[in-house]
């Protein structure tokens, strides 16, 4: 069974705070359902998706998956050169910086699902969710945990090959695939007796 990965777009103080002149309307509460729901649903890895020098103070998401922070620096694409991937090492704690053309050898299409979140789901969303289909991987949109700018977003995404979800049917899919693996084992260990 596949691994979960979570990208986020845009969960930061400049879209959501009540005091941003570039609010979103109604972004905090979808940043807030997003805090709740996260830690209950199974991920694997977070990828927090962020235009640069942006404040996330207030607007982080605690989850026990492995977070990955991806700046933002070209919009035209998050497998851009230079976007980057800043990765905690497996030694000293060191931060390591990996260039966005880099993506699919992070987070493996043959490995990973990819659900999708945030406030900020039009422009680099749309061209970031042709590119990832072109790479194999199968998209989730989790409508409630999503804030679409426009119709054209929503047409997109109805259009595409996209799976456009509640948290609840995300829940559903991740236990499906959890409940797989359990008969799979189980009929593994049935025939090796």
């Amino acid at each position: 069974m596949k691994k979960i990965a979570v990208l986020s777009f845009a969960f930061c103080e400049t879209f959501c705070d009540q005091n941003s002149s570039s609010r979103i309307n109604n972004s905090d509460k979808t940043f807030e359902k997003a805090k709740e729901v996260l830690p209950t649903l199974k991920h694997d890895v977070f990828v927090d998706i962020l235009p640069p020098h942006v404040s996330v103070r207030d607007f982080k998401i605690k989850t026990d998956a492995t977070k990955i922070d991806f700046t933002l620096k070209n919009r035209d694409s998050i497998f851009h050169i230079d976007n980057v991937f800043t990765l905690n090492s497996l030694v000293d704690d060191v931060k390591q910086e990996v260039n966005g053309s880099n993506f699919d050898f992070i987070i493996r299409p043959e490995e990973y699902d990819i659900f999708i979140i945030g406030i900020d789901l039009n422009g680099v969303f749309i061209n970031t969710i042709k590119q990832l289909e072109a790479l194999g991987f199968k998209v989730f949109v989790l409508s409630n945990l999503a804030k679409l700018f426009n119709k054209a977003t929503s047409t997109f995404i109805q259009q595409s090959g996209v799976k456009f979800c509640s948290y609840k049917t995300a829940e559903n899919i991740v236990s499906n695939k959890n409940n797989n693996k359990r008969v799979q084992n189980a009929r593994r260990k049935t025939v090796s007796k």
